[in-house]
């Protein structure tokens, strides 16, 4: 009785898996504004190979990226100021 109930649950897990669907998430990575004061600093910490960056996610065609006002999206590697 233990492994049919384990085979049955075993099936009822692959039945919940068929709901998930894969879709492709990209993430952008962005140099910081060359007019922003971060990127004096940035020149500074390239001596030590870092940096600031901005970085934005993209799925399901929008690219989500956070900013002075919270959290936004936009076209894919079309926002402004990158």
């Amino acid at each position: 009785m233990g492994l049919a109930s384990s085979c049955e649950s075993d099936t009822r897990q692959d039945e919940e898996l068929l709901y998930f669907v894969q879709v492709p998430v990209t993430l952008h990575i962005y140099d910081v504004d060359p007019s922003s004061p971060m990127q004096l600093l940035n020149n500074f910490l390239s001596l030590w190979e870092t940096g600031a960056f901005h970085v934005g996610v993209e799925i399901y065609d929008k690219e989500w990226s956070f900013g002075a006002y919270g959290i936004h999206d936009c076209r894919p590697r079309d926002c402004a100021g990158h």
